[in-house]
C-alpha cells in the first residue's frame, strides 16, 4: 500500500468509527427515552412532545409575548381554517353548507352510518381557526361511532363575539333537529370549543329548548377569567400555554360582556338538569384546573360525569398522532355509544305514552 493511501486508510476508519459511536448514541437516547416515558406511563412520542419538541420550539413563549401571539393569530386567521383533508374525504362524504355567512361542514361514513349526529366546535382561544390535526377528532369519533358529525367554522375575534357564535350555533343545531331527535345529538368541543359547547348547553337549557344527549368535552377552557388559583401549580407544567394570549382571546370573545358570565364562563353556570358529559384533561394543562371545577360543580348539581385524566398530557393532546389520543377516541366513543341510548330510554320512560322516537323537550 502506498504512503498515500494509508492516510486515508484511516480516515475511512475514524469516519466509520465516529458514525458507528453517533448511531450507537442515538439508539441509547431512544433507549433512554423509552424507559423515562415508560416510567412516566406514557408513549415515547407523549413523552418527547411534552419534554423536548414543545421546549424546544419555545411554543409557551409565543403565548406570553403579546406582539408575537397577536401577530401569530392575524396570520393564522388569514389562512382561514383548514380544510377536510384528502384522507379523511377518501373515507367520509363530505360536504359544505352556508348558515348565516360561515361555512358549515358536514362528514358522513361511506359504510356503517347511523342516525347519531355529532356537532364539533374547535379549539382555538376563540381567535384561532380549526387546524388540520383538529380533523383527526372528527375521524376518530365518526370513525368509532358511526355518527354524521357537523363542523361549524363559527367567526373568530376580534371581528365576531359569543354572540355571533351562539346565534349561528342555534341556527345550525335548529336545522339538525328538524331532521334528526335531540336524543340522537352529541354537542361536542376541544379547548375552547369545548366552553362554546357547554356554554350552548347551558344557554339551550335556559331558553327551554331540546337538549342533546350528551356533551364530549376535550381539554376543555370553561373559565374565562383565568381566577383558579390551581392554574399557579399548573402554569409551570404547561409547555404550550399562557395566561396573556388567553386573556387575549377571552377579552376579545366576550365584546363587554363580564367574563364571569355563564355564556362566557359556563363552568359558573347553574349545571343542574344538563345530559351526561365526558371530559378529557391533561395533567399537564394549564386548563386541568377548569376541568376539576366542572367536575366538583357538576357533581355537585347531580350531572352524570365521565371523566378521563390524562396523566402527564398536555393542552389539546386529543389531536396529537399518538397512541393516547387513539385510546382516548376510544373512550369518547364508549360514552358516546352509552349516551345516546341511555338519553332515549329516559325519555321515553318520562314521557307517558311515549316511544323511542319521541321528541325531548327542554327542562
Amino acid at each position: 500500500m502506498s504512503e498515500r493511501a494509508r492516510p486515508a486508510g484511516r480516515m475511512g476508519r475514524w469516519l466509520l468509527r465516529g458514525l458507528l459511536i453517533l448511531v450507537a448514541a442515538i439508539v441509547l437516547a431512544i433507549v433512554a427515552l423509552k424507559l423515562v416515558s415508560m416510567a412516566a406511563g406514557e408513549s415515547l412520542r407523549s413523552y418527547a412532545l411534552r419534554e423536548i419538541f414543545l421546549p424546544a420550539m419555545n411554543a409557551k413563549q409565543g403565548m406570553i409575548d403579546e406582539r408575537s401571539f397577536t401577530r401569530s393569530f392575524a396570520e393564522q386567521q388569514k389562512a382561514g381554517s383548514a380544510p377536510p383533508s384528502d384522507e379523511l374525504r377518501a373515507h367520509y362524504a363530505v360536504s359544505k353548507s352556508v348558515v348565516d355567512g360561515r361555512t358549515v361542514y358536514t362528514v358522513v361514513p361511506r359504510q356503517g352510518g347511523n342516525r347519531r349526529r355529532i356537532v364539533y366546535l374547535h379549539g382555538g382561544a376563540y381567535i384561532g381557526p380549526m387546524s388540520s390535526l383538529q380533523w383527526s377528532i372528527v375521524s376518530g369519533l365518526a370513525e368509532r361511532t358511526g355518527a354524521t358529525v357537523i363542523v361549524p367554522d363559527y367567526g373568530l375575534a376580534p371581528r365576531h363575539s359569543w354572540r355571533d357564535g351562539y346565534a349561528l350555533m342555534d341556527r345550525v343545531y335548529g336545522g339538525l333537529l328538524s331532521r334528526s331527535r335531540p336524543q340522537d345529538v352529541i354537542l361536542s368541543g376541544d379547548s375552547a370549543g369545548g366552553g362554546f359547547a357547554l356554554g350552548f348547553a347551558l344557554w339551550l337549557k335556559d331558553q327551554r329548548k331540546p337538549l342533546p344527549a350528551g356533551l364530549v368535552l376535550f381539554s376543555p377552557w370553561l373559565n374565562l377569567t383565568l381566577h383558579n388559583p390551581a392554574q399557579e401549580a399548573l402554569d409551570d407544567r404547561d409547555p404550550i400555554l399562557a395566561r396573556p394570549a388567553l386573556n387575549y382571546g377571552a377579552r376579545l370573545w366576550a365584546a363587554g360582556l363580564p367574563l364571569e358570565d355563564p355564556r362566557i364562563s359556563p363552568v359558573l353556570g347553574s349545571l343542574s338538569g344538563l345530559p351526561p358529559i365526558f371530559v378529557a384533561s391533561g395533567t399537564a394543562d394549564l386548563l386541568h384546573a377548569d376541568a376539576l371545577q366542572l367536575l366538583q360543580r357538576g357533581r355537585a348539581a347531580g350531572v352524570g360525569l365521565d371523566y378521563d385524566e390524562g396523566r402527564n398530557q398536555t393542552h389539546a393532546w386529543s389531536i396529537v398522532p399518538m397512541p393516547e389520543a387513539e385510546r382516548l377516541y376510544d373512550r369518547a366513543a364508549g360514552f358516546i355509544n352509552t349516551a345516546v341510548p341511555l338519553r332515549a330510554r329516559l325519555l321515553c320512560k318520562d314521557q307517558p305514552g311515549g316511544s323511542p322516537d319521541a321528541g325531548e323537550h327542554g327542562r
